[in-house]
């Protein structure tokens, strides 16, 4: 699997961090996978884009990662590094807090490409689509609460685990505070990125979307 870095402003020690969490990726899941791309910048959605992606750029949601299963050389996975560092503050993102965050949304994309291989996926059509393969989507949380869990034997993520945990609380506390002066679209903001960081957290997404819904009955 190549990596490859296409981002215009990568954040420092970026490519380490990439690296450590494929590391932590079993290589025999990654098979079939022909490059890991790495971006800062979404380009328009175009008529040939996928529904979900022209769904998202429309309605300015966030895109942390997709995968492709019929990239031009097979499949591909692509991490939107800017969307998955809004949620980890400076001070962290050379920590492995940032390497925890990178992993989880990794192995997650890598239990799609998983899905795919052994013929589970219905259509690999992203979150944001009406009807979304549910059970792919658990399979593919499940798998990365695999890999996540065998990094947390280690101290030191395990101690980064609880820097997630807490810097999730506070983007809600933030977003409820948003929600309560009429700020919408940043309350919104900050569920998703609490959300990022807890992704089994239901209330987080329902927030998130009911923020999104307020913003748009407010245009």
């Amino acid at each position: 699997m190549r990596l490859i870095n296409e981002c215009k402003n990568p954040p420092s020690g970026l490519l380490s961090q990439v690296k450590r969490s494929i590391s932590w990726i079993f290589p025999g899941d990654l098979e079939g996978i022909s490059s890991l791309k790495l971006i800062d910048v979404l380009q328009p959605a175009k008529e040939t884009s996928a529904h979900w992606y022209k769904q998202a750029r429309k309605q300015g949601h966030f895109i942390r990662a997709w995968y492709n299963a019929n990239d031009r050389l097979g499949a591909s996975i692509t991490l939107n590094i800017k969307d998955i560092y809004q949620c980890i503050p400076r001070i962290y993102r050379r920590t492995p807090v940032a390497t925890l965050v990178i992993t989880q949304i990794l192995a997650h994309e890598v239990g799609h490409h998983i899905s795919s291989v052994k013929g589970h996926a219905v259509g690999l059509t992203g979150r944001l689509e009406k009807k979304p393969d549910k059970e792919e989507e658990m399979r593919a949380d499940r798998y990365a609460v695999t890999v996540i869990n065998r990094m947390r034997k280690r101290l030191h993520y395990r101690i980064a685990a609880w820097a997630v945990s807490d810097l999730a609380e506070w983007h809600d506390a933030r977003a409820h505070l948003n929600w309560k002066d009429g700020k919408y679209k940043e309350a919104a903001d900050q569920w998703y990125k609490a959300l990022m960081l807890d992704p089994d957290n239901t209330r987080l997404g329902h927030n998130y979307w009911c923020a999104k819904r307020r913003c748009e009955s407010t245009e």
